[in-house]
């Protein structure tokens, strides 16, 4: 198994009592640190975003965009602002998988406490 996933139950494996006790006391950092992580992720997807605004606003601002209308002036910026496109949808996309990694985490650890509770009878 991926270390970075040795949260996860392999299969055959026994749900012991100490492997959960291990797995609670690991996995708030991990979604502590994974949580930083997208945070971080977040801020270059607002960085992208303004990095396209930016190069839009140039390019209109130097009379490089020059289309009679709407449609013409918003084709002219999607073909001379391929590359700031690209990096948004990649920073978007990384972002996105951070989430679902935070997810992954918090429903682990969820699951986790909640068959210590169902093990020991309590909160």
């Amino acid at each position: 198994m991926d270390k970075k996933y040795d949260f996860i139950l392999e299969e055959g494996q026994e749900l012991t009592n100490e492997f959960i006790e291990q797995q609670l006391l690991k996995l708030p950092k991990l979604i502590y640190n994974q949580e930083l992580l997208t945070l971080e992720l977040r801020k270059k997807v607002e960085e992208a975003k303004q990095a396209l605004k930016d190069k839009e606003a140039e390019l209109i601002n130097t009379g490089v965009i020059d289309g009679k209308n709407k449609e013409a002036r918003d084709a002219q910026l999607l073909t001379l602002t391929k590359l700031q496109q690209r990096k948004l949808s990649e920073a978007e996309q990384k972002y996105q998988e951070a989430v679902i990694e935070l997810n992954l985490l918090k429903n682990y650890h969820s699951t986790y406490k909640a068959i210590c509770r169902l093990r020991y009878g309590g909160d």
